[in-house]
């Protein structure tokens, strides 16, 4: 008995501070502290997407370095660890390797192609 009677007292309050809230926005209309409230709320929101863009383009800009230095270091070692196996040093001009020219037919340096089946191709 005692929760019913509660939750028709909590009813009974709900529905006053409904109908006095709605009788003074149309007496008074919207408070200015509601508005500047909302404007607040907005700037606020405004300044959290700019933070995150920023934050996002940081991200972007260091991991874009990290890369290029790795990747640049990972192609330089891949370059010098082709040269030590054919005995020439990478061109100092475009960082690639100059080939002699007896390396730059591969099927004819290594024979003919083998198939998926073991079988001899071209």
């Amino acid at each position: 008995m005692d929760i019913a009677k509660g939750e028709k007292v909590e009813a009974e309050l709900t529905h006053l501070i409904e109908r006095r809230h709605d009788r003074r926005v149309v007496e008074e209309g919207h408070r200015p502290s509601e508005e500047m409230y909302e404007e607040s709320t907005r700037r606020y929101q405004e300044q959290m997407r700019v933070r995150a863009r920023y934050e996002w383009v940081l991200h972007h800009t260091a991991q874009a370095e990290r890369l290029r230095r790795t990747l640049e270091a990972l192609a330089s070692h891949h370059e010098a660890q082709a040269a030590k196996l054919i005995d020439v040093q990478p061109d100092t001009l475009g960082g690639e390797l100059a080939l002699p020219r007896e390396y730059v037919n591969l099927e004819r340096l290594m024979g003919p192609t083998r198939d998926w089946q073991g079988e001899g191709g071209k």
